[in-house]
């Protein structure tokens, strides 16, 4: 295992010597890191164990390294400089706890480096991921203020600022970390490209789990303009339009569920009818097993608003689900191999073709 030390700029192996330091060469921190790794961010030692195993078990399915980083976080009071004696405390306490937690249980033999960093942790982080070509980050979703609805500042602002894939652990989340027989993968669709894109990184996780696949999708109701009060035939026309729409989406699916049988997958559907699809789909992943969630960060939003990493159902799920909730991020690096990624999506709609 390699343990990068950012102040020094080169690598060494665990339990050798430290060479005396040097000047920060913090750009150089992302080449040193193993190619296309899983990044698990450590915010607080205390949920370390959990998350570094969560990022264990998604590199296996991945087949993908794995470097544990933390971002000390600075702050100096205005008009106040840090103390650099306090600082190199700080940071040699935290390498030390990162090797330990490198070191001692789990599958650390998958464990290829470990980062200690100073300044903003989320801007740290995303740059990290980005200079290095991770394939996901893994972080948790702290509690604040004791409520499970909110997500903590780290967390929300990389979310924002989406480099990568996302695997998000809830508060107090515990193994299995995975979903498997009993615990299906839950996949969101709204017929657009990108959404489909999520389904070839749950078809990897249900051969790597033999976990089935659950297929939702959340039916609005139909909207058109009548004349108030409505009269008989306008009642009528909308139902007639909510059975077609409905027939309709329910041979997307059907297609959808045969290319994933063919793939050797179990498969289940769901169409839900409500008028907001991020609450149906809170309601559906707290009632139904749920081994985790698998979505694409933009559906058929992305053609609209491309300025946005993640789109509305998204980030509300990422916030109240209470399962490992994994987003893919289709414009970063591929979660998958080459090999075996799906085309880049267009965002073209496919639910009546």
């Amino acid at each position: 295992m390699t343990v990068i030390n950012p102040e020094l700029g080169e690598p060494r192996q665990a339990g050798a010597p430290r060479a005396a330091a040097a000047p920060r060469a913090g750009d150089r921190v992302g080449r040193q890191l193993p190619a296309r790794a899983v990044l698990v961010c450590i915010e607080q030692t205390s949920d370390g164990r959990v998350l570094r195993d969560a990022g264990l078990a998604l590199a296996r399915v991945l087949s993908a390294p794995v470097a544990l980083v933390q971002v000390l976080e600075t702050g100096p009071a205005p008009g106040h400089l840090p103390d650099p004696l306090v600082s190199a405390v700080r940071r040699r306490e935290a390498r030390s706890a990162l090797e330990r937690l490198a070191t001692t249980g789990g599958d650390h033999g998958a464990l290829a480096a470990t980062v200690v960093l100073e300044g903003t942790p989320a801007r740290e982080i995303r740059q990290l991921a980005h200079e290095a070509g991770c394939r996901a980050i893994v972080i948790g979703r702290n509690r604040q203020g004791g409520e499970m609805s909110l997500l903590g500042t780290t967390t929300r602002e990389i979310l924002e600022h989406l480099p990568t894939s996302l695997f998000l652990l809830p508060p107090d989340a515990r193994t299995p970390f995975l979903p498997d027989a009993d615990r299906p993968i839950l996949v969101p669709l709204d017929g657009s490209e990108w959404a489909e894109s999520a389904l070839p990184v749950a078809v990897a996780l249900a051969r790597a789990t033999g976990a089935a696949i659950r297929i939702v999708h959340v039916l609005e109701p139909a909207r058109g303009a009548l004349p108030m009060p409505p009269e008989a035939a306008d009642l009528a026309l909308r139902r007639k339009m909510s059975a077609h729409e409905r027939a309709q989406w329910q041979a997307y699916l059907d297609r959808v569920s045969r290319a994933l049988v063919a793939d050797g997958c179990k498969v289940g559907l769901q169409l839900l009818a409500d008028e907001d699809p991020r609450l149906a789909l809170t309601g559906n992943a707290g009632r139904e097993p749920t081994g985790m969630l698998v979505m694409s960060a933009r559906g058929q939003s992305r053609s609209r608003l491309v300025d946005l990493p993640v789109g509305s159902v998204a980030s509300y799920l990422a916030a109240r689900v209470e399962v490992a909730m994994l987003i893919v991020q289709t414009n970063g690096s591929p979660l998958l191999r080459p090999a075996t990624a799906a085309a880049s999506p267009t965002g073209r709609l496919r639910r009546f073709e």
